[in-house]
């Protein structure tokens, strides 16, 4: 007869206690599980909103960074409208900051608020998050330049007032500065040009097109035309002086430079009323005025430059030009070598700070007479001031000025022609305002 084993109580015991530990196992599996789901819940809601905000803030920073008459004030109204636009993103009760400001001529768009979690909460009950949109004007492309401002923020640095014209209609003007008025019209002045440019904003109803905010053009000539290359190119600022004292002309003259190709006025001259003083072929340097009165006649048919030196010592005053009204100033500048295109050239002055907002030194040509310059008037840290009657460079087919302010007044007419064919003058192609892209994009 067969008997059952006996079943000890410790194995009844050990049955019974593997069925009750089922739903205590269950539960504590069960919290990480909803803390999975409930974090990817949270993340899913997170990533959303920050998607709607950054879009938000981007396209801000994209819209103020292409309109130059856009003020902070309307920048900042703009993006709390469009973040408002956005608020079925977040819940009711989170309240959104935001700001909007201008670095130079970057546009930062920003809009900080604390995210609520809701299953995540325990661990976490708020995420701060703060997005930002970046962005920066849209270029010029490459566009001939007829005129630029280097001043980076002065207001005012290209200005055309009372009922002075501009015209450039086949290029570029642009001013460089961030100043909520580095462009200006006013009186019954008129601007036209291809393009108008500029760092910040614009003051003024007369330009046509309406100006755009671009990014820094970059001064062409910067590695070139300084007094290290320039001597080294053995055209040193100081040397041997061919006219000592400020010279004045009354008679009819003509000048000659030496075989050095270089011929130095070193306390300036003064052409009077009456002279007529031609330049032969290649590079017067000038400490001190060059002045022509009215009435006299500078005529250098080809192939000059005048250097306006600064005033390395006590004995030198810093070099200027001033055409007085009724005088006539004929130039052209050299179709190569050191100066090619280049018909005034003032490197430096003594004694300049970056970026003042006013001119260290003035270059003046009043119209009245005739005034005409083949070539491009280059004075990085100084202003070209164009003023009085008639008209100035209505027949010259290349010319250009580049400069730290420029300074269009009177009721005369200035013409710039950079983009004419510069073959047909003889002349290298004149320097391109190169930006990159040409519309406004994000940046990091």
């Amino acid at each position: 007869m067969l008997i059952a084993p006996h079943l000890t109580s410790s194995a009844v015991s050990f049955t019974k206690n593997t069925a009750g530990t089922t739903g205590p196992m269950f539960a504590l599996m069960l919290v990480p599980a909803l803390m999975m789901v409930g974090g990817a819940v949270d993340y899913v809601r997170t990533s959303r909103t920050k998607a709607a905000i950054q879009s938000a803030v981007d396209s801000v920073a994209l819209a103020v960074a292409k309109n130059a008459s856009m003020t902070l004030d309307e920048g900042n109204a703009l993006l709390a409208a469009t973040i408002a636009n956005h608020r079925q993103s977040i819940p009711p009760a989170v309240t959104i900051t935001t700001k909007l400001e201008k670095s130079g001529s970057t546009v930062i768009a920003t809009a900080s608020f604390d995210f609520p979690m809701t299953v995540a909460a325990i661990i976490k009950p708020k995420i701060p998050l703060s997005l930002r949109g970046k962005a920066v004007p849209p270029s010029a492309g490459n566009s001939p330049v007829c005129m630029l401002a280097l001043n980076a923020i002065a207001p005012e640095a290209v200005i055309t007032w009372g009922t002075a014209d501009l015209t450039a209609p086949n290029c570029l003007v642009q001013a460089n500065s961030t100043s909520s008025t580095a462009l200006m019209t006013g009186g019954s002045a008129t601007a036209t040009a291809a393009k108008f440019c500029t760092g910040g904003g614009f003051d003024g109803t007369a330009f046509s097109p309406t100006p755009t905010v671009c990014a820094p053009a970059i001064d062409p000539f910067a590695n070139t035309m300084n007094w290290t290359t320039l001597t080294a190119a053995e055209i040193p600022e100081t040397g041997k002086c061919d006219t000592t004292g400020k010279l004045s002309v009354k008679k009819n003259t003509t000048y000659s430079v030496s075989a050095s190709g270089v011929y130095r006025f070193c306390g300036g001259i003064i052409i009077q009323a009456g002279a007529v003083v031609t330049f032969e072929p290649g590079t017067y340097v000038i400490n001190g005025e060059m002045k022509v009165s009215a009435g006299a006649e500078v005529n250098a048919p080809e192939g000059v430059t005048f250097l306006f030196a600064s005033g390395s010592t006590t004995e030198f005053e810093d070099g200027f030009l001033t055409v007085q009204g009724g005088a006539n100033f004929k130039v052209q500048a050299p179709k190569t070598g050191t100066f090619a295109g280049l018909a005034l050239v003032n490197p430096t002055v003594s004694t300049y700070l970056p970026n003042k907002t006013t001119a260290a030194i003035t270059h003046t040509i009043i119209g009245g007479g005739t005034v005409e310059i083949v070539g491009i008037f280059y004075a990085p840290q100084a202003k070209i001031r164009v003023t009085g009657n008639g008209t100035v460079n209505g027949t010259s087919t290349y010319f250009g000025m580049i400069a730290d302010f420029v300074d269009l007044q009177g009721n005369g007419e200035l013409f710039l022609n950079t983009a004419s064919d510069h073959s047909t003058a003889g002349m290298p192609p004149m320097p391109q305002a190169n930006f990159g892209a040409t519309v406004s994009k994000l940046v990091n």
